[in-house]
């Protein structure tokens, strides 16, 4: 019997499930997720916890003696989107994970929807989402005018699965379902290059990736 690991890395939980070919669970293990909150509506994780407690949930489901490890043939991670995961050129975190459910750019979603609503509507047609507190785009926003000399400090700014999937395979990548909510032009399937020039990030433009698959939307249809 063949064997696929599936990994989920959730806000407040962690689980890894070993499913049969039939997509049975033959094996599972959790662990519970910290977040660390503050009275201003901030909401973080420590990465690297949030990395021991993938590896620890692995660990246990691949050594309950379910199936050998050569039986195990494939691995698919899902996980919390949006956020600001920052790594240096090292890999390591420069700081805690801002969630997706982190508060502290209400300053930022204003000033891009009321005082400049030519930017915000810019960024909803362009990413075909409207400027919302947990997106990338905007926390990328937020770290430039609060914590610039941190943000310096970083080589990447990466989603949740992503995090995981470098600290398994040594790979730093993105993907679509992750990237469309805030950092990509839906009309091409690319980073969107000119609303990071609007948003004055592109300075940043060499901390995301290029998409590396794409498809085109056609919203006159």
């Amino acid at each position: 019997m063949k064997y696929i690991l599936g990994i989920d890395v959730g806000t407040s939980n962690v689980k890894a499930v070993l499913f049969d070919m039939y997509g049975k669970e033959a094996s599972v293990a959790s662990q519970e997720s910290k977040t660390i909150k503050s009275g201003r509506n901030e909401v973080e994780q420590d990465m690297n916890a949030v990395w021991e407690k993938v590896k620890y949930c692995v660990k246990t489901v691949v050594s309950s003696g379910v199936a050998a490890k050569d039986d195990i043939i494939g691995v698919g991670v899902t996980g919390q989107g949006e956020g600001c995961w920052l790594i240096d050129k090292e890999g390591n975190p420069v700081q805690n994970a801002i969630l997706w459910c982190d508060g502290r750019a209400t300053k930022v979603v204003k000033k891009v929807t009321e005082e400049y609503p030519e930017i915000g509507k810019f960024y909803h047609t362009t990413t075909g989402c409207p400027p919302l507190l947990g997106n990338q785009m905007i926390l990328l926003k937020w770290m430039k005018e609060n914590r610039k000399d941190v943000l310096d400090s970083a080589d990447k700014l990466v989603f949740c699965k992503d995090w995981i999937r470098f600290k398994m395979t040594g790979e730093i990548r993105t993907e679509m379902t992750d990237s469309l909510t805030s950092l990509v032009d839906v009309q091409t399937g690319k980073i969107a290059d000119q609303l990071l020039e609007a948003m004055d990030l592109s300075e940043y433009r060499n901390y995301l990736f290029n998409i590396f698959f794409f498809f085109i939307f056609n919203l006159s249809e």
